[in-house]
């Protein structure tokens, strides 16, 4: 292979198999890695387990990569690099606006980062789409389930999955849920919830005051497919993703999926393969205790929160839909034949010719 053959990447990011950055790093890595089009290096702030699949990339020798940062760009970059980054809100906070203008070029999340980065950027040819990889293989309405420490009465099973975080609007969810199905003993919400600091697990959910059929999933379950094989619909309720993974994963498994008619959840939902949750009008955040997150999430950045009665209708809605159906028979319903075709915009292929067009124009630069 000659050196005229390929591209040379130096991809860094956290890996970290835990955060939204570094899934998205681990499966963008393998999905352009694998190619005789890129040749890959990989750079990890921290130290990566010897038995890493990742681990041999990092011994790649390249000569002039073109380096992209897979973090939020709350940094600035050497000149001739660029970020690969996302963003929830209508316009990102100054700084990363400034550091993404000194960027070389900008790889944005899907189709609604890109819109936004194209409006709020002084040179919008610089940025590419490019979507969240998944492996069909990894996900699927077949495959192993698990069995939850909770009562047998409960047939219907809502699932989250998630940080506590201002963002994530847990507790509207939460309030929402209790408002539609009160102390019910057919219908639960189970929450795979992660915090830190004040956000303690068991005390915030208890701070909620949760009715009994709210519970919450500790972290001991090794693969989300088999959690999401396991329930019988999937509802978040933030006031917006960059792209808004969870959600994939559950249509990519067969589940009817709730989510906020906006932001990155309409790269792959819509009124044919999901049940979308009416949002309001933009408004800003304001200064909230709980925003943990005030330098990515500052108070004057404006987003659009659910409607709570449009978020009950859901609930209801899917309840009342599959309360009697078998979970083998959900891969008939049309919403959930629609949602399994999401695989098509997410496997690695597409993700590869993504990025041949966008590295395609970038080194004509």
């Amino acid at each position: 292979m000659s050196e005229k053959d390929y591209k040379e990447i130096l991809w860094v990011s956290s890996f970290n198999k835990t955060t939204g950055y570094g899934v998205w790093g681990r499966g963008t890595v393998n999905a352009i890695q694998s190619s005789n089009d890129f040749l890959v290096k990989i750079k990890c702030p921290f130290p990566m387990p010897h038995n890493d699949p990742l681990r041999p990339l990092q011994e790649i020798e390249v000569e002039k990569p073109y380096v992209v940062h897979n973090f939020i760009p709350n940094y600035k970059l050497s000149e001739g690099e660029g970020f690969c980054s996302c963003t929830e809100l209508r316009r990102p906070p100054d700084d990363q606006i400034y550091n993404l203008n000194q960027a070389k070029f900008v790889l944005a999340l899907g189709d609604w980062c890109t819109k936004i980065y194209k409006e709020c950027l002084d040179e919008p040819e610089k940025v590419f789409p490019v979507n969240f990889p998944f492996h069909r293989r990894l996900y699927g309405p077949i495959g192993p389930t698990v069995k939850f420490d909770i009562p047998d009465h409960y047939k219907f099973k809502f699932l989250f999955v998630g940080r506590i975080d201002v963002r994530k609007n847990i507790d509207t969810l939460i309030r929402c849920f209790k408002e539609e199905f009160g102390d019910s003993k057919d219908v639960c919400l189970l929450l795979k919830l992660n915090g830190e600091g004040y956000t303690c697990v068991p005390k915030w959910l208890m701070d909620q005051k949760p009715t009994k059929n709210i519970f919450w999933v500790p972290n001991r379950v090794q693969h989300m497919a088999d959690l999401l094989r396991s329930v019988n619909a999937y509802i978040c309720t933030d006031f917006g993703e960059g792209w808004g993974g969870p959600c994939t994963e559950a249509m990519l498994c067969g589940l009817p999926t709730i989510m906020p008619n906006h932001s990155g959840h309409l790269n792959y939902g819509n009124e044919y393969n999901s049940w979308l949750i009416d949002v309001n009008d933009w408004e800003y955040i304001g200064y909230n205790k709980n925003n943990i997150y005030q330098h990515l999430l500052p108070p004057n950045s404006m987003v659009k929160y659910p409607k709570e009665d449009s978020v009950r209708a859901n609930l209801a809605q899917v309840y009342e839909q599959f309360k009697d159906a078998k979970r083998e028979d959900y891969q008939y319903h049309v919403k959930i034949v629609e949602a399994l075709k999401v695989e098509r915009i997410v496997c690695d292929r597409y993700i590869l010719e993504q990025f041949k067009t966008a590295f395609k124009y970038i080194s004509e630069e």
